[in-house]
This record gives C-alpha cells, sequence and structure tokens, in this order.
C-alpha cells in the first residue's frame, strides 16, 4: 500500500481589492474567446513553492519549517500593474497579472524555501522566480493573436499593492470543474 499524500504549494494569498479588479478584467477577456482555463478570483495567489505529491506523513515537519522561515523573514510588497504571459505573448501558455520586476525582499525569501524544501526531497525550481498571479492557461493557441492586440490596446490603468504578509500551506485537489485549494497551514510574515 502507497503512503498517503496531498498535492500541496506554498502561497501568498492576494489581497480582495485585487481580485475584483482581475474578476472584471476576466470578464472582458473572456469576450475574446480564448481556450484559457481561468483561475476563480477567489484562488489567486502568489506561488512561492509548488511541491507537488506530498507525503502526510511529513507534513508537521513543514508546518514546522514554515514557521520558522516567518520568523526569519520580513513582510513586503509588490505592485501589480501589468498582464502578460509565459513563455510569451506570441506563444502563451500563462496568463498573468505582475509588475515590472520580482521585489527584491521576496528572492532570499523563495531561495530559502527551495532550500529547506528540497531537504524533504522535493526539486528546486530551476527557473529564476518571477512574482505573477497565474489568470488561466491556455487550452490551445486559439485567440492568441487577439490577446496580443487586445493587450497591446488596453494596458492595464490601475496598479495594486500586493501585500505579502503570510504564507499558507494548500492542499489542491483536482476535480474536474477545476481545482479545490484547502489551507493546511498559515504562518505570518515579520513585520517591518
Amino acid at each position: 500500500m502507497s503512503e498517503e499524500s496531498f498535492r500541496g504549494f506554498i502561497a501568498i494569498p492576494s489581497p480582495s481589492a485585487l481580485r475584483q479588479r482581475v474578476e472584471k478584467m476576466q470578464a472582458e477577456l473572456r469576450k475574446l474567446s480564448l481556450d484559457v482555463k481561468w483561475v476563480l478570483p477567489e484562488q489567486l495567489h502568489l506561488t512561492a513553492k509548488f511541491l507537488g505529491e506530498t507525503p502526510a506523513s511529513i507534513l508537521n515537519e513543514l508546518k514546522e519549517t514554515l514557521n520558522r522561515i516567518a520568523q526569519e523573514f520580513h513582510a513586503f510588497s509588490f505592485s501589480v500593474d501589468r498582464l502578460g504571459a509565459f513563455p510569451n505573448l506570441r506563444r502563451p501558455r500563462v496568463l498573468w497579472v505582475g509588475g515590472p520586476e520580482t521585489p527584491p525582499a521576496a528572492q532570499p525569501l523563495i531561495q530559502s524555501l527551495e532550500e529547506v524544501v528540497s531537504r524533504f526531497g522535493f526539486p528546486k525550481e530551476n527557473r529564476p522566480f518571477k512574482a505573477h498571479l497565474t489568470l488561466g492557461r491556455f487550452r490551445s493557441p486559439k485567440g492568441c493573436e487577439k490577446l496580443e492586440k487586445w493587450i497591446l490596446e488596453n494596458p492595464l490603468s490601475w496598479r495594486e499593492e500586493f501585500p505579502c504578509d503570510r504564507l499558507i500551506l494548500f492542499q489542491s485537489t483536482l476535480t474536474s470543474q477545476g481545482p479545490l485549494y484547502a489551507p493546511l497551514h498559515e504562518v505570518s510574515l515579520t513585520k517591518i
């Protein structure tokens, strides 16, 4: 019998004002008939570390690790003011909102998370960290040329501060309606 596990990730939750703005933007983008699986606004988050299949037997150790990290790192924020796509707008796989750059204060936190969870056997991310919130994932390139044109013609007219003051360990359960996220443990980063 295999060990019990859950699909896990560590994230920073998004503020409600940003979720409301994103919901309006998604409504406009839906008019483009893109072949995108949209993220529900209430599930928007900044992923600090995707874990994947996580043995339930290490849950308590993961919680203790997050408690220690929260004491070592200060809260920070970044500005969300642009819409983009990974790897690019011509061949998008992920549609996102984010800022001009990843906040410098985020890098040490992310590096520490990478280091400590690697001790549990999770692979380190080989791509540089880019602070972003995923709005949707493309199932096919249908409508991509319309998206690029729309983004050029409709730059974001707003800017929202994204406070990064908490880390949450989530369990993600995949369903036919989309993933369901359940918080398993939450810690507050040290206030400045």
